[in-house]
């Protein structure tokens, strides 16, 4: 029997930026019927991208940036459909708050579709308000979490 290994860390060379980019716009940018390169913004060489790897594999891919000392934001935030509910997004999640914690972040903002807010929720997360977006009628949710400094 093969044992699945799970590995959270940064992308470490084109391929895997690659890849992490192109399932973010697959996942994230496409059904919104926004163009290749939308899955990319300004913040790129300011923000720490993590890759999800199971199985030698890219499966989810999520990207934390600084807003100023306090407050951080969660940016494109998927995983692969086929990999969904079996903990690989709450170990996205894990990584990416023990990252803030060590840089001091008291609180964590981000933008969740309908179809994750549980998924949020269940991580802690709360709705701050509903967000009006023109992207083939989906609604978006700003949403917090408080984390505490250990």
């Amino acid at each position: 029997m093969t044992e699945n290994i799970l590995i959270i860390r940064q992308p470490m060379d084109k391929n895997e930026y690659e890849v992490m980019y192109d399932l973010r716009w697959r996942y994230l940018r496409r059904p919104l019927g926004q163009e290749k390169g939308s899955e990319k913004d300004d913040n790129e060489d300011c923000a720490i991208p993590f890759i999800a790897i199971l199985n030698d594999q890219i499966v989810g891919t999520a990207r934390f940036h600084k807003i100023n000392k306090k407050v951080a934001q969660i940016k494109y935030f998927t995983v692969e459909k086929l990999y969904r509910n079996q903990g690989i997004g709450c170990n996205l999640l894990s990584s990416i708050h023990f990252t803030a914690r060590n840089q001091r972040i008291k609180y964590i903002i981000l933008n969740s579709p309908v179809s994750a807010l549980n998924f949020f929720k269940k991580n802690g997360y709360e709705i701050v308000e509903k967000i009006k977006v023109n992207f083939n009628g989906i609604n978006l949710f700003k949403m917090k979490k408080t984390l505490r400094i250990f």
